[in-house]
């Protein structure tokens, strides 16, 4: 028994993971969501580059492709100085593309060897066909890192934006808005998949927790109303809620929940008690925080008490006495 403990709970695997299933459920809803909303603003982007890559590998006409009449003159077929020329040109033009699509891993290599190649096609003496298979070699591979890039900075874009409107913690919520930001100017993907994938499993950890602390807080505000109490002004503000237990008699105890699980209640009487008064309805309420725990166990819910103070005259405390607060337990979140 005691007029102040320092506590952690945990939930039967049952309930961990129907909470789970819940989160990922929700969580899947938000991402498909952002992703439209994503796709949607990036539609006409999309479709010009679409159109500028394809056309590395189709040298078609005009939109235009009536047949040509029977009688028309066919053009002569070009030289391989002519061909090699179209392709430098072509693919200068890619790499500018490329360029603006930011540097830094996979891309850069294939600018760096795509830029190559073209120095060495403009030297005199060059074997041409060598240099137009060398050319595309290069167009391809910077296709290629350039779709991968398109794909992961997509992926990036998704998860950032949607943390930086859900994430549970303020400071989650600023971190996500930072990395859309660097996305936007341009960042290499690369450089910022392990910053964004750690700020995503972060965020789950600390969504489960919360979760699982919502369905514990749910089960004793239940569990106090069936015991004849009141709780008044239950709050959650991030990482700690907190709420006040009304007895019948004017007695209030005070319970904290935090995300890491741990919870700390605090009994204070009613004001003008006496100290035998305040000391028998603190052994009392001990008695009733003792019976809401093992009703609790049949819902999941299991206590484990690390420390406690015992109520006496001496240490049973009025409202508003000031002492330092349980240091909360760590938990990795």
């Amino acid at each position: 028994m005691s007029q102040e403990s320092y506590s952690s709970y945990r939930l039967s695997e049952a309930e961990l993971k129907r909470i789970e299933e819940d989160r990922r459920k929700l969580e899947e809803a938000n991402r498909r969501a952002e992703e439209e909303r994503i796709k949607q603003q990036e539609a006409l982007r999309r479709l010009s580059w679409a159109q500028d890559v394809e056309g590395l590998r189709n040298r078609v006409g005009p939109a235009d492709s009536t047949s040509a009449p029977r009688n028309a003159v066919a053009l002569p077929a070009k030289s391989g100085l002519e061909k090699l020329h179209d392709e430098v040109v072509h693919l200068g033009g890619l790499l500018e593309r490329a360029r603006r699509e930011g540097t830094g891993g996979a891309l850069s290599d294939a600018i760096a060897a795509a830029q190559t190649s073209l120095s060495s096609a403009q030297a005199p003496g060059s074997f041409v066909e060598l240099q137009l298979l060398t050319l595309r070699e290069c167009g391809m591979r910077v296709e290629a890192a350039l779709v991968k890039r398109r794909r992961d900075r997509a992926r990036l874009l998704v998860e950032a934006s949607l943390l930086a409107k859900t994430a549970f913690l303020d400071k989650d919520r600023k971190r996500a808005a930072e990395l859309v930001a660097r996305i936007g100017e341009g960042h290499a993907p690369e450089s910022l998949v392990t910053s964004v994938d750690d700020l995503v499993r972060q965020n789950q950890r600390v969504e489960q927790a919360a979760r699982e602390r919502e369905y514990v807080m749910k089960a004793l505000r239940e569990c106090l109303a069936e015991m004849g109490y009141s709780v008044e002004h239950w709050t959650v503000e991030g990482a700690l809620a907190n709420g006040t237990i009304r007895t019948n008699v004017g007695d209030a105890v005070e319970v904290d929940l935090g995300i890491d699980n741990a919870v700390h209640t605090e009994f204070h009487p009613a004001a003008l008690t006496t100290d035998e008064e305040a000391e028998s309805r603190c052994h009392h309420w001990c008695n009733r925080w003792s019976e809401v725990q093992r009703r609790l166990q049949s819902q999941g819910v299991t206590f484990q008490e690390y420390w406690s103070k015992p109520p006496n005259s001496a240490t049973v405390k009025r409202r508003g006495q000031s002492e330092r607060k349980a240091e909360p337990r760590k938990r990795t979140v």
